[in-house]
């Protein structure tokens, strides 16, 4: 029996998961790496258990502590760059367009694409940066189709509200963010802000529609927390 050495990636949960079904495409580092090529996704023994609950995803399916599957690192983009350099990636390289784009958030972007998920997962332990493991060849050859993760419902999040602000109406926007939670697009004039999460500095010094907004979208994520204690309780 023949073996391989893995180019592996530990990720925490659920970002593992949703970069081999998909949903993710930009794994956000501190830095940068000139590797390209086959990346084997760790999902490590951490589960983030608030983006689980935002995105509506059940923790208890989520693997951890083994080698996922693999991807294509396609390449490593500075944040401040990303905009200009996307549209320069190969044609054939599929991106989803309707979540992706709401996981960038770090200071170097690691592109990836083509997921591929292990039928069966390789337990192992992680390690920082990027490490390799030695597998047999049975165990890194048998795949199955990439699965979403998110709920359907929840695939993206968008909705319109009226803010009273100062004794008139404003329409805005609201959109579901996986770090910053909720971002706010004033739809007069196209302005977007991203909301705090609480009576913060920016709060209190914010405009006042700024904080018609905050509250506003309190009142969203408050509703999500609430519909989701019910899923919760009925399952």
């Amino acid at each position: 029996m023949g073996s391989q050495e893995l180019k592996v990636l530990s990720v925490r949960q659920p970002w593992a998961s949703l970069l081999l079904s998909g949903e993710d495409w930009c794994e956000n580092r501190s830095w940068s790496t000139n590797y390209r090529g086959p990346l084997w996704i760790h999902a490590s023994s951490k589960i983030e258990t608030g983006e689980c609950e935002l995105w509506g995803i059940d923790k208890s399916q989520l693997t951890t502590s083994a080698v996922l599957g693999c991807v294509e690192l396609i390449d490593v983009i500075h944040i401040d760059e990303l905009e200009d350099r996307l549209p320069e990636l190969p044609e054939d390289i599929t991106l989803d367009g309707e979540v992706g784009p709401d996981f960038i958030v770090g200071e170097y972007c690691w592109i990836v694409a083509n997921p591929r998920p292990l039928k069966t997962p390789i337990a192992a332990k992680g390690k920082l940066n990027l490490w390799k493991l030695n597998v047999n060849d049975d165990q890194a050859k048998e795949f199955g189709e990439p699965e979403r993760l998110i709920p359907e419902e929840r695939y993206p999040l968008f909705c319109e509200e009226e803010l009273q602000v100062e004794g008139r109406a404003e329409p805005v926007e609201f959109k579901l963010l996986p770090a910053q939670y909720m971002s706010v697009t004033y739809l007069a004039d196209g302005e977007s802000e991203t909301i705090s999460l609480d009576e913060d500095e920016a709060y209190v010094n914010g405009t006042a529609r700024y904080q018609a907004a905050c509250e506003k979208a309190w009142e969203i994520l408050d509703e999500m927390a609430a519909n989701n204690a019910d899923d919760a309780s009925t399952a």
